[in-house]
């Protein structure tokens, strides 16, 4: 296994269910002093390994600025405890850098469940963008009333639907774009083959995610420039 992966390599991984768990490990300051996040990025300390290693999965990318000393040895402390895992050569400065790598303001990332209506494609298409490109590790609740919910809970409420819940991540992911789109001119297919898989099982959210990724890779084949 190599010890690295590239921006280049994980740039089309992002928002897709072979994304690798990122987490990012920057100094609290050096964070502050740039506010983003690659998407599905999740935030941890480097001297916290317990809670690096919960985060962990099966396939993980440790992150940090310049993907030197944290990265390295937060990468190399999970190795020797079994987990498999690799830093991002050049660190988040090197993704900065890098032309179409889309970032997300550490402000975006939504506390607590995601309080969202499920039975509806703009809910599903919104819990999913979040899901894939903002909060991996968050609880998707499916609820009538979101906004009640979150409220007592602690949680984040997605009442808008899906353009407004893509458009406010502010990304800048073409196939995103597309997506919206298409599902703001209305994509009565879509919506029609959500309506007949939908039920309140657990496993909505699952049957769900696959829907949109399947949507995503339509919107990418239609996007030349939908790369990431």
């Amino acid at each position: 296994m190599s010890l690295f992966i590239t921006p280049t390599d994980l740039l089309p991984l992002i928002g897709t269910p072979a994304a690798p768990r990122l987490i990012d490990v920057r100094l609290p300051e050096d964070a502050a002093a740039d506010p983003m996040l690659i998407p599905g990025a999740v935030r941890a300390t480097h001297t916290d390994l317990e809670a690096a290693q919960r985060l962990a999965g099966p396939d993980t990318v440790i992150l940090c600025q310049r993907g030197a000393k944290l990265s390295q040895g937060v990468a190399a402390a999970l190795r020797s405890r079994g987990i498999p895992v690799r830093a991002l050569a050049g660190g988040t400065e090197a993704w900065a850098a890098l032309p179409g790598a889309p970032r997300l303001a550490i402000s975006k990332v939504p506390d607590g469940p995601i309080c969202v209506r499920l039975g509806t494609i703009d809910g599903l298409a919104a819990a999913w963008a979040i899901r894939r490109f903002a909060a991996p590790c968050a609880e998707i609740w499916d609820v009538e009333a979101p906004g009640e919910v979150a409220a007592r809970f602690g949680g984040t409420a997605i009442e808008h639907g899906a353009i407004a819940e893509i458009g406010a991540l502010g990304l800048n992911v073409p196939a995103l774009d597309t997506l919206a789109r298409a599902l703001e001119a209305g994509t009565p297919s879509l919506a029609d083959l959500w309506a007949g898989l939908y039920d309140t099982s657990a496993q909505a959210m699952d049957r769900g995610c696959a829907l949109m990724d399947a949507a995503l890779i339509w919107a990418r084949s239609r996007d030349a420039g939908g790369a990431a």
